[in-house]
C-alpha cells in the first residue's frame, strides 16, 4: 500500500474525526477526560505529556477543526507528528482487508486503555510513513495474519520485513521516572507545605535497597515515612526494611539556593548522588525543599534491550532481509545524538550480530517516541541505524541508507551539548522528500 503524505494542517486535521470514530467516541472521550485530569498535579502532568502526548494533542486538534485557519502560522512539530499519526492510522485502515481492519481497530481501542498509550502503534505508523516517503510499498503482515513481522516493504527487487519493539527507556532501571512522578504526586502537598515555611532549605534523601514499587498509595510504608519526616521539625532520619529517608541541609548538594534548569538540577544531583537518582521539589525566595531518590543497586539497561532484539530476530524469517526497529518511549530526539546512547546501542547490537543467529538482520533501527525534527513540515523521523557487518543476504535497494553527519543531525533535532571530542559517526535519518506517492 501507499498513500499521499500530507503536510497541510487543515488536511491532516480532517483525519482526526475518523480516527475517533474507529476508536469509539465514548472511549475516546473517557480517555481524554482521564488524561486531562492529570493537570491537577505537575507530576501527573509530566506523565501525560511524556507518555500520552499523542492522545492529548489529537484531542486538541479535534477542537481546532471548528476554528478558522490563520493565513500564516508557524508549523508546530508536535502537532505535525500527532496529525501525521492520525493520517497514517486512517490511511492504513482504508487499505487493509476486513481482517486487518478488525485487528487495527482492536489495537487502537487497546491503546486507549494502556499505560503506554499509542506508543507502539505510533512507531509502526511512523516507520511506514518513512518507507512510503522513500517510494516503498508497505504491508502489515501481523495485522493481516500473514506473518509475525509488523511491517513488510518492497521496491522493485528489494523487499524485506521489519519487526518493531517499543521499549521503555527506563527498562532495567530501579527507579522508573513514571513511578517517581507518582510518588511525588502522593507526597506533593507535604512538600508544598514544607517549601512555604520561611527559612527551610533542605534536601530529603531517600535511598532504596532495590527498586521503587510501581503503585504507591498513601498507606505505603515509604510514603508514610517520608510524610512523617516532612511534617516534623525534629525528625531527621527514618527507615524501613527496604528504604532509608534522611533530611539534610540543601547545601550538601548545591552550593547556593538558586533557580536552576531541570538539566542543571539533574547534572548536579548525579554528580553528588550517582547517575541512578531522581530529583524533584521546589523553592521560594526564602527557602526550598528537594526530594532526591536513589537505589543502592545499579541500573542495567542491557538485558531488556538485548532480549527484545533477540526476540525480534527470531520473529524475522531467515530467508528475507529484516530490520529490528527499537523505539525508546521516554527519550527525546536530542538524546539520539548523545554519544553514550549510541555507543551502548552499538555494543548491544554488535553482540547480537556476532553472538546470536542474526545474519538475516540487515540492521537495527533506533528511534524515539515522538522524536521531532525542527523542520516540522517534512516527513522526517530522526533515527540511527546500526548495520550488521555479518548480514548474509542481498542488501541492494534496502531502506534507511540515507545518512547525515552528526552535526547536521544535531541541528535537525536541536540537540545541545554534544561531545565534540567523540569520533564522528554517521547518523541515519529518513529521507525528506514530500508529498510522494
Amino acid at each position: 500500500m501507499r498513500f499521499q503524505i500530507a503536510i497541510e494542517p487543515w488536511i491532516l486535521r480532517s483525519y482526526v474525526p475518523e480516527l475517533v470514530k474507529l476508536a469509539g467516541a465514548e472511549l475516546w472521550k473517557k480517555r481524554a477526560t482521564h488524561l486531562r485530569s492529570f493537570g491537577r498535579s505537575p507530576y501527573l502532568a509530566r506523565i501525560a505529556s511524556d507518555y500520552h502526548w499523542v492522545e492529548l494533542q489529537l484531542d486538541e486538534e479535534l477542537a481546532k477543526r471548528q476554528e478558522p485557519v490563520p493565513a500564516k502560522i508557524a508549523a508546530d512539530p508536535i502537532a505535525a507528528r500527532a496529525l501525521r499519526f492520525a493520517q497514517g492510522i486512517v490511511e492504513v485502515y482504508r487499505s487493509l482487508p476486513p481482517v486487518g481492519q478488525r485487528q487495527l481497530v482492536g489495537r487502537i481501542r487497546d491503546a486507549l486503555q494502556a499505560e503506554t498509550g499509542f506508543a507502539a502503534l505510533y512507531q509502526e505508523m511512523e516507520i511506514a510513513t518513512v518507507l512510503i516517503n522513500q517510494n516503498f510499498d508497505v504491508g502489515f503482515p501481523d495485522l493481516e495474519n500473514l506473518g509475525r513481522a509488523d511491517i513488510s516493504f518492497q521496491q522493485g527487487a528489494a523487499n524485506g520485513l521489519i519487526e518493531c519493539k517499543a521499549l521503555s527507556a527506563e527498562a532495567g532501571r530501579k527507579i522508573h521516572r513514571k513511578h517517581f512522578y507518582r510518588f511525588m504526586d502522593v507526597i506533593s502537598q507535604d512538600v508544598l507545605n514544607r517549601i512555604s515555611r520561611s527559612g527551610v532549605s533542605e534536601l530529603v534523601l531517600i535511598t532504596l535497597k532495590d527498586r521503587l514499587p510501581p503503585r504507591l498509595q498513601s498507606d505505603t510504608p515509604l510514603v508514610q515515612a517520608t510524610r512523617n519526616l516532612l511534617r516534623s521539625d525534629e525528625l531527621s532520619h527514618t527507615a524501613g526494611p527496604d528504604f532509608e529517608v534522611v533530611r539534610k541541609p540543601y547545601s550538601t548538594l548545591f552550593d547556593a539556593l538558586r533557580p536552576m534548569s531541570e538539566r542543571d538540577f539533574y547534572a548536579e544531583a548525579q554528580k553528588q548522588a550517582g547517575t541512578n537518582c531522581h530529583i524533584a521539589g521546589g523553592w521560594t525566595e526564602t527557602g526550598g525543599c528537594l526530594i532526591l531518590m536513589r537505589s543502592e543497586r545499579e541500573d542495567d539497561h542491557s538485558k531488556p534491550h538485548l532480549e527484545a532484539m533477540k526476540e525480534a530476530a527470531e520473529q524475522l524469517p531467515a530467508d528475507r532481509p529484516g530490520f529490528i526497529a527499537l523505539q525508546f518511549n521516554e527519550i527525546s530526539s536530542a538524546d539520539l545524538a548523545l554519544p553514550h546512547l549510541r555507543e551502548r546501542s552499538a555494543l548491544l547490537c554488535n553482540y547480537l550480530f556476532h553472538a546470536t543467529p542474526a545474519d538475516h538482520v540487515a540492521g537495527v533501527y533506533i528511534c524515539a517516541f515522538g522524536a521531532i525534527s525542527v523542520d516540522a513540515d517534512a516527513a522526517a523521523y530522526p533515527a540511527i541505524v546500526i548495520w550488521n557487518p555479518r548480514f548474509k543476504l542481498d542488501g541492494r535497494g534496502l531502506p534507511f541508507r540515507v545518512g547525515v553527519s552528526d552535526a547536521a543531525f544535531a541541528k535537525l533535532v536541536n540537540a545541545r551539548n554534544m561531545d565534540k571530542s567523540a569520533k564522528p559517526k554517521r547518523m541515519r535519518r529518513s529521507g525528506r522528500q514530500r508529498n510522494q506517492r
